[in-house]
């Protein structure tokens, strides 16, 4: 998971988020700044890079959409 943003250092925000969700039927929304795809919520900047990946079974600990 923390490699993720590294690997997608090119890709805006939109294309991310349609990478992610191609593997969910879940609807994507926006909750206290992060975006959540399915079980994985995506940190994003004012530029749309993309921050960080906090998939839900991290237990919320250290991660910055929890």
């Amino acid at each position: 998971m923390a490699s993720i943003p590294k690997l997608a250092a090119s890709q805006k925000k939109t294309e991310i988020v349609d990478a992610f969700e191609t593997f969910t039927d879940q609807e994507t929304f926006e909750k206290e700044g992060c975006t959540w795809v399915g079980w994985v919520g995506l940190k994003f900047d004012d530029d749309d890079r993309l921050l960080a990946v906090s998939p839900s079974w991290s237990y919320r600990q250290g991660d910055p959409c929890f």
